[in-house]
Formats: C-alpha cells, structure tokens, sequence
C-alpha cells in the first residue's frame, strides 16, 4: 500500500504542475493585476485539484480501507471445496447460463458441480439439459456425462454411460479421454480385441506415465485372456495361502508421502483363486465423487505390501494429493482384472487426513455385493 501512496503523489504533483504553472510562470513579466490574478488562480487550481481527485477517488471506489494489506492465509485460499460452497457456486453457474445459454460443455460442467455438492437431481438434470442442447454430437459433453455416470454407479458402463462412451470415440476417434472411457466400455462388455486396439492407440498419444503403466497392465491382461484361460476361474479351488502380516517399519518417510501397509484379513477365504488376481490400490477425495486421483496395480501374490503413496502416483500431472484435506484410500483385489468395483471382489477402505500420521494400515477385509 506505501507503493500506491508514494506514486499517487508523485502523480498528483505532476498534475499540478502541468495545470497550474503556465498561470505561475509569468508572475514576474505581467502588470501588477495580471501577476496577482494569475498568481491567485494558479494556486487556487494546484490546491484544488489534489482535493478534488481525492473526493472523486472516494466516491468511486469499492476498496476497504480498513482492511489489512495482508491476507491470512485462509483468506489467500483461491478456492473453497466445501459442499456449501460448491452449491453456491452452480446456482450461480446456472443462473447465468440459463440467462444467456451455454454450450452442452458448459451445462456437463455444471451437472459436475452439483454432483459435487451432492445434488444428484440438479447434476443428471444439468447433463439431460446439455444433451437436449446438442451434447449428443460434442464429445467433450458426452464423456463429461458418461464419467459421471460410471463415478455414480460403476455399472452403467455396461448401460448408458458405455452408449455415451461409444459416441463419443466416434466424434473424436483420437481423443484420449474417448479412448481411455471408450477402451473400458469395450472391456466391460468382453469386446477385448477392440479395449485392445483402443488403449494401444491411447499409448502412441504419451499419455502420463502412471496412465502408461496401467494401459500396458490392462493391454497384457486381454492378451492373457485371448491366448490362454482366464487368470480366476469360476469353480472351486483349495483356499489361497494368506501370508501373515509383516509390517514394513519405515523410520524415515519423506514429508508429503503415506507408507500404506496393504494386507489381507486372515479370517478371509479366498477360495476359488488359481493364480495371482488383481489388486488395484486407489486414493480419491473422500466424500466428493470423481475419477480416482491414484492408482497402482498390484496382484495378490505380492501382499502384504507397503505402498509408498505420494504426488508422483497421481494419475493427471499438477494434481496433488496432498493438497486434499481428506482421502479415501481403497485397496482391491479385482477378479475381473479392471479397476472398476464389481460384484465378488474382495476390498478394504478407510479415510485419512495427513494429520493422521504417514504410515497406516489398510486391510481387506470386506465382499463386495
């Protein structure tokens, strides 16, 4: 603030000179009356004009001067996530856009925003709004739509979010997003030649690495599945040896990291297992729906495991975990082999803020029905 004073006066000066010293320089060459008139009406001017601005200034503007130069940094925060908030923010959204339309991108971002806040019925009403606006031939409305769909009932990847999925990718054949969704709508409804070719395109266009390392996961389980006989089989087998417990004590975390220790409950039967399944380790924002932020594969032959969780897990380059008050940390064993939660599956889950510590437990312990 002692900047602005400092050039407002400098400014005001300048001002003044300009405006009053052609009347104050000729004090000494003009008769007596003149030099006193044009003496009196120069000062006059040069007084009145600081005085003036500053009576203009206060009038017009809208800055608190009573407020502190520095913010605290719960008032520096540019954004607040809170379920209030982002209720707030998508009437407003909708209000302006319902004042003066929008595109079918426009109307998903807002059906996404009251999913956010928890409106289920406002966002599905955004999304059906965006449609009827011509989102069925933008591919960016229709994985906006499709997304949310699968975040809200993993199910309907094999319904309508997969019909969304699947227009989309013929809008915008070369798309990422329409490939990655479209990959696993294919895979969901056992079209694996075609998840194939999908996600092998997807892998020429460089995606992030940890998207690489699960398109190459995803690409050698078709390939398993195509050549040889599926990894877990329908009939019974002899229970599967859970190997006990064994913490891995680590002494020196690295700040921002979790030591997450995955194991399986021992009371758990894992019949039906005859070779190493799946196990998917996911971090998303507790209590917000959306794409998991995280995700790394392992198999059930590795466990226990300790999973060393951090930013450079994160799937989308600039997002950060740590930047989340609360997480929901999940691990799942997959006897589909796909991220996605189905029926069967075995899992464990909790939530955790970063004030809990950096290394805890994570056990699975849990059916999925």
């Amino acid at each position: 603030m002692s900047t602005f004073y400092i050039l407002a006066t400098v400014m005001v000066v300048i001002a003044m000179l300009i405006v009053g010293w052609p009347l104050i320089r000729t004090f000494g060459e003009q008769e007596n009356s003149s030099r006193k008139n044009n003496l009196v009406g120069g000062l006059i001017i040069m007084l009145a004009l600081p005085a003036a601005g500053a009576w203009f200034y206060n009038t017009v503007s809208t800055w608190d001067w009573n407020q502190s130069g520095a913010q605290t940094p719960q008032e520096a925060q540019p954004h607040d996530t809170s379920t209030a908030n982002l209720a707030d923010m998508a009437v407003k959204l909708e209000g302006r856009l319902n004042a003066n339309g929008g595109t079918p991108a426009d109307w998903g971002l807002l059906g996404r925003t009251y999913l956010r806040a928890g409106n289920t019925e406002k966002g599905m009403a955004a999304f059906e709004k965006g449609m009827a606006l011509g989102g069925e031939n933008d591919a960016e409305a229709l994985i906006q739509y499709g997304q949310s769909l699968v975040e809200l009932d993993e199910s309907n990847i094999t319904g309508r979010a997969g019909e969304l999925f699947e227009r989309a990718l013929a809008l915008s054949p070369d798309e990422p997003a329409s490939l990655w969704w479209g990959g696993f709508a294919a895979r969901a409804t056992n079209r694996l030649a075609e998840a194939r070719t999908r996600w092998s395109k997807l892998l020429t266009l460089n995606p992030p690495e940890n998207i690489v390392t699960i398109l190459n996961e995803q690409i050698a389980g078709i390939d398993q599945a195509i050549g040889s006989a599926p990894a877990v089989a329908a009939t019974a087998a002899e229970p599967v040896v859970v190997k006990p417990v064994a913490k891995v004590v680590q002494e020196n975390i690295p700040e921002g990291t979790i030591a997450l220790h995955i194991s399986v409950d021992p009371q758990l039967n894992l019949s039906g297992l005859q070779g190493p399944a799946a196990v998917f380790i996911i971090a998303r924002q507790a209590g917000v729906p959306g794409p998991p932020i995280a995700v790394i594969r392992k198999t059930t032959d590795d466990l226990p495991a300790t999973i060393m969780l951090s930013d450079a897990n994160a799937m989308i380059a600039g997002t950060s975990l740590t930047g989340i008050e609360e997480l929901q940390l999940v691990a799942r064993i997959s006897l589909s082999g796909r991220p996605m939660a189905a029926p069967g599956d075995l899992y464990g889950q909790l939530d955790y803020r970063w004030e809990d510590g950096n290394s805890l437990d994570l056990v699975i312990d849990t059916l999925a029905k």
